[in-house]
């Protein structure tokens, strides 16, 4: 939501409940507003509390926020909000007249506090949902409506995929195939991808403008470099594409250089094998870490709360360990390396020098 200047008026915003499973701090993201809930929506979030993932683990958070704020004072009355404004639990409009042939229904009950507020205040009244159809309503009742917007994220961060490609003159291209780092400033290159300029650590797939030949590359403190791992075979495991190319120069990285690696891919694209087989080269190999830790995470209804971690013994399995599902991928990867590297299968099921085990 835009940020409220401290010459705006006051305004009433009525939150609809997909707010609040999208983010259970959105009561403090109105500045000095009114917030209006429903009583519909406390009435929605207790049926969606037990919900697995990230929707029933913002639902219940966001219940436990209303009893923090129920101890502060009075919910029906209003309580102020931390960030300056005040918020209040309302079932006061049901004698507000819908169209005929809209159901009873929790969205409906919503847009029936939305425009009983509307006839009744003097402020201006915006009802605020992450549904299409309850903002074509608003509209239809002559209520303004917008989306929430607070949690989104700028589409160019989404179309971002850590790699570009560069079409480069013959001489430049030499002087890279030889080893030579490009300056990116005196380079010239036309970019396959005109909507942005190249970012730092960002992996290049390079044409020679002439002779159409291609290399590898990336930018490095404003320099087009080779890739400095590329010769490489972790672990003894072969790369097959650009992409399985461009992990493992980063997964090789040191830490000062790329503290934190993203893979992204649909399954099947050795993402974790990938990352198993470069964690093991240096730290088995060549002995720049003293251990890895594989951690896994956590979502709330995953996991057995009377459990105090992912694996137990179940006698009735022959003595073996039962493995929950979130973890299952990290040993069918480490079966794979059974034929590379035998003592490490070990490494998930009894202590082992190189590994550690973490959960967020």
């Amino acid at each position: 939501m835009p940020k409220a200047k401290k010459t705006d008026k006051q305004r009433i915003y009525i939150l609809d409940t997909n707010i609040f499973m999208a983010d259970p701090d959105c009561m403090n993201r109105f500045g000095k507003h009114m917030i209006i809930v429903p009583d519909m929506v406390i009435e929605e979030l207790d049926d969606n509390k037990k919900a697995s993932g990230d929707k029933g683990y913002n639902t219940r958070q966001s219940l436990r926020n209303f009893d923090s704020l129920r101890r502060k004072g009075n919910l029906i009355k209003g309580v102020p909000t931390e960030s300056g404004g005040s918020i209040r639990i309302t079932s006061d409009y049901d004698h507000v007249i819908l169209p005929s042939g809209w159901k009873d229904k929790p969205d409906n009950r919503i847009l029936q506090v939305a425009k009983g507020m509307k006839e009744e205040s003097e402020q201006p009244v915006i009802l605020v949902s992450k549904d299409t159809n309850v903002r074509i309503k608003a509209d239809i009742l002559k209520v303004k409506a917008e989306d929430y917007k607070h949690e989104m994220i700028d589409e160019d961060h989404l179309r971002y995929n850590g790699r570009n490609e560069i079409l480069l003159t013959d001489k430049d291209f030499q002087k890279l195939l030889q080893g030579t780092p490009i300056e990116l400033k005196k380079a010239k290159f036309e970019r396959c991808n005109k909507d942005r300029e190249l970012l730092e650590n960002e992996f290049l797939y390079i044409t020679n403008q002439t002779t159409y030949g291609t290399l590898l590359a990336k930018v490095r403190e404003n320099f087009i470099v080779s890739l400095q791992y590329d010769s490489i075979r972790p672990f003894g495991v072969q790369p097959r594409n650009v992409g399985q190319r461009f992990a493992i120069e980063a997964l090789l990285a040191p830490a000062n250089e790329l503290p934190l690696v993203i893979l992204k891919g649909s399954a099947g694209t050795a993402k974790t094998f990938l990352t198993l087989a470069c964690a093991l080269q240096q730290c088995a190999e060549e002995n720049i870490y003293r251990k890895i830790t594989i951690a896994d995470c956590l979502r709330n209804g995953d996991y057995n709360e009377n459990e105090q971690d992912y694996i137990r013994t179940d006698q009735k399995i022959t003595g073996s360990q039962c493995i929950y599902p979130t973890r299952q991928c990290l040993f069918t990867e480490t079966g794979i390396y059974r034929s590379l590297f035998d003592p490490c299968f070990h490494c998930f099921q009894t202590s082992c020098p190189y590994f550690t085990k973490a959960w967020l």
